[in-house]
């Protein structure tokens, strides 16, 4: 029964020690959105929110969640439903953030439109409290 409880205790306290890292909140406002067809620049508005988790190399974004790939300063990940891709990349340095949309056709990645936006870290206003 000792052996027992004892991984129980174990196991809860590597669960909590995962679950427990701290993200880096960032605020992307927007800046421009390119037509990639067209090539023409609008500018844009509005502010997303990312969470990049840099130890489990994972983010959260718009209420997804899921792992992200490091090249050089570009972290990296792509989301997909059906037909519709989405590309994002972050570049740490620079603070910008692009969502390149666009659709698979014949198995091929067309893109038909980037919207970059400008990020930058986010604190929190006051400690979470864990009780």
């Amino acid at each position: 029964m000792k052996k027992f409880l004892t991984i129980i205790v174990v196991t809860l306290a590597c669960f909590s020690s995962a679950n427990a890292e701290e993200g880096v909140n960032l605020i992307c406002n927007a800046d421009v959105s390119i037509n990639m067809d067209t090539n023409k620049v609008t500018s844009i508005t509005g502010t997303k929110a990312i969470t990049i988790f840099p130890n489990s190399k994972s983010y959260n974004f718009q209420g997804n969640t899921g792992r992200y790939l490091e090249t050089g300063n570009l972290i990296t990940w792509v989301e997909t439903g059906g037909n519709i891709v989405d590309k994002y990349y972050f570049d740490r340095v620079s603070g910008e953030f692009t969502d390149l949309f666009g659709f698979m056709v014949d198995g091929q990645f067309k893109a038909g439109l980037a919207q970059k936006y400008k990020c930058k870290k986010a604190e929190a206003l006051f400690e979470k409290v864990i009780k």
